[in-house]
């Protein structure tokens, strides 16, 4: 239920964000805030850390629709929304192979033992890997082009 809440919070924050700095720091600090969230999940001393850790996990997670809108507008008008479809396929996939990572975990080391703080490693790093490889994406078009900076720009070169 943390990560619930943590994303319902998340997703306020980064859209605002997404939206006031635009659509890349939106796309890269969640993914990175999540990933640094779930290596400290792993570190938890107790009970009420691990709860506050994956409720800032939940935080970086609704940062995930910013992603949406910075693929949709590098995307022509005319197949976006097959990609979408597309792009969505491979959330599911994600989930899966997040369940068989679970699987993987537990079942070797049985139910009695806890082995989340190798499964909470094992997700952060997966979901890690992510942030250096982004670190190249261009900030979204629609996004520079309605900053306020690039409209004075803008009206100054002409």
């Amino acid at each position: 239920m943390q990560v619930f809440v943590g994303m319902l919070v998340g997703a306020n924050v980064w859209g605002w964000l997404a939206d006031l700095k635009g659509r890349r720091v939106g796309f890269l600090y969640p993914g990175l805030f999540s990933c640094v969230a779930g290596v400290a999940s792993a570190a938890a001393p107790n009970f009420t850390w691990l709860l506050l850790c994956r409720a800032l996990v939940g935080l970086g997670l609704g940062g995930v629709p910013v992603a949406f809108n910075l693929f949709l507008e590098f995307l022509p008008l005319a197949g976006r929304g097959q990609y979408l479809v597309l792009f969505e396929t491979f959330w599911a996939v994600g989930a899966v192979v997040e369940a068989g990572l679970a699987w993987a975990v537990f079942e070797p080391l049985g139910w009695c033992v806890n082995p989340s703080p190798l499964l909470y490693k094992l997700e952060s790093i997966r979901a890690g890997h992510l942030s250096p490889l982004s670190a190249r994406l261009q900030s979204s078009p629609v996004a520079n082009f309605t900053r306020p900076y690039f409209r004075r720009a803008a009206a100054a070169k002409r």
